[in-house]
């Protein structure tokens, strides 16, 4: 996950194009399909 690579969401969001919001927001959504906790324990 290139969130982890840099240590950061907002970084790696950016890379994307993306807006840290919707980063995130997308990342919960996989947590929820796959029944797990992403991103920080």
């Amino acid at each position: 996950m290139r969130a982890a690579a840099l240590a950061n969401l907002s970084s790696a969001a950016r890379e994307f194009g993306l807006s840290p919001a919707v980063a995130s927001a997308r990342i919960a959504a996989l947590g929820k399909m796959l029944g797990a906790r992403l991103g920080r324990a």
